[in-house]
C-alpha cells in the first residue's frame, strides 16, 4: 500500500514549524518534494517530515544552514557509503564537541541563575527602591559570598 503524500502545511504542522520554513528548506535544497498536486501544491513523502525535524533540531543546537547543507552535500556527493560515513563522522564529531562545550556553558549559566534566584529570595521583603546606593548597603547582598553574574548585571 502506498503511503499518502503530505502537503507542505501538514509537514510544517508535524514538525512544529512554519510553512515558510519548509518552503525555504525546499528552495535551499535541504529537502526535496516528491510531487506536485494538480493545483500546483508541493507534496512530500513521510521521510521529509523526519528530515525537516532533524534540520530544525540541528538549527536549535546552533548549526547554521550552511553547515547543515554541507552535511547533506557530503552524503550526496560521496562516491561510496564508506566515504560518506567517514566525512560525516568527522563533521558530526566536531559538532558533538561543540555541543558538549555548549552544554557545559549552559550548566554554568544554570548555576548562576539558580544562585541569583536564591539571592533574590532574600530581597522579596525589601521596601526600599531598587537602586545601587540602597542595594549595595543591603545585608542580603553583603551576606552573599559572591554575587552571581546575573545578579551583578541587574543590580
Amino acid at each position: 500500500m502506498e503511503t499518502p503524500l503530505l502537503q507542505i502545511g501538514e509537514v510544517a504542522k508535524r514538525c512544529n514549524t512554519t510553512i515558510r520554513t519548509v518552503r525555504y528548506y525546499l528552495q535551499e535544497g535541504l529537502i526535496s518534494e516528491a510531487d506536485r498536486s494538480q493545483g500546483g501544491f508541493y507534496l512530500f513523502e513521510e521521510a521529509a517530515v523526519e528530515k525537516v525535524r532533524y534540520i530544525c533540531m540541528l538549527r536549535e543546537i546552533g548549526l547554521s544552514l550552511q553547515e547543515i547543507k554541507m552535511l547533506i552535500h557530503i552524503r550526496r556527493s560521496s562516491d561510496t557509503g564508506g566515504e560518506a560515513a567517514q566525512h560525516l563522522r568527522e563533521r558530526l564529531g566536531e559538532q558533538l564537541k561543540m555541543s558538549e562545550e555548549k552544554i557545559e556553558e549552559f550548566k554554568k549559566l544554570k548555576t548562576e541563575i539558580t544562585g541569583t534566584i536564591k539571592v533574590l529570595e532574600g530581597c522579596e521583603g525589601c521596601q526600599n527602591k531598587p537602586r545601587h546606593s540602597t542595594c549595595s548597603k543591603c545585608r542580603v547582598l553583603k551576606d552573599s559570598e559572591k554575587l552571581p553574574a546575573p545578579m551583578k548585571a541587574v543590580y
